[in-house]
């Protein structure tokens, strides 16, 4: 160091030129080139260029991009991620954070049984420690195929069945004794009674 350096106390004053660097501590030498390089290589994640991260996530969610679209129904189920021969429904869990065991014995006859959480991960959250897929009081469940038609085929049934006997019963039954129609047979008068008086001009 020169003897005609500037000190402030018993360090050098730095250079009042522009840009200039801060002078050497006494005694201290630059770090060479290549500890620069690996201090700027070893930089924290969280100080890492957003873009950079940014670009390197999306990579990692396209695969499943097409899960997570789900049109805002929080019970959409993506047919293509459900095994062949069975299908998936959503199933009534829990009522005000209770089980309902009767109706749950009555699922099980039914031949429904749970979905397990190990064969579509993506859709609980990191962590979860449950064996089921369970959202909002619902549990995902399947069933063969063949059993949910024969099902839905006895359902429609049993529905025409209940709508034909309605439709005989309006159709066949006599108006009862308080029944406004009653002497007028299947066809509805055209006169009326007005309810209060009309005053005459």
């Amino acid at each position: 160091m020169s003897n005609d350096e500037p000190m402030i106390g018993d360090r050098p004053q730095r250079s009042k030129g522009p840009n200039a660097p801060l002078p050497t501590p006494t005694g201290a030498t630059p770090p060479p080139k290549e500890d620069l390089a690996l201090s700027a290589a070893a930089v924290p994640a969280e100080e890492e260029d957003p873009r950079i991260r940014a670009a390197r996530r999306t990579a990692e969610l396209l695969d499943d991009i097409d899960d997570l679209d789900d049109s805002g129904d929080d019970f959409y189920i993506d047919q293509n991620v459900v095994p062949e021969g069975w299908t998936y429904e959503w199933k009534r869990f829990k009522t005000l954070g209770a089980t309902d065991p009767s109706y749950e014995v009555s699922l099980a006859r039914g031949g429904w049984q749970a979905v397990p959480v190990s064969r579509h991960k993506n859709m609980m959250p990191i962590g979860w420690t449950g064996a089921m897929i369970e959202r909002k009081g619902m549990i995902l469940m399947e069933r063969p195929t063949e059993i949910v038609k024969r099902a839905r085929r006895k359902e429609d049934i049993r529905a025409r069945e209940q709508v034909g006997a309605k439709e005989a019963q309006v159709r066949g039954s006599p108006a009862g004794s308080n029944s406004p129609f009653e002497g007028r047979g299947s066809k509805l008068g055209k006169s009326y009674e007005p309810l209060l008086p009309v005053p005459k001009e």
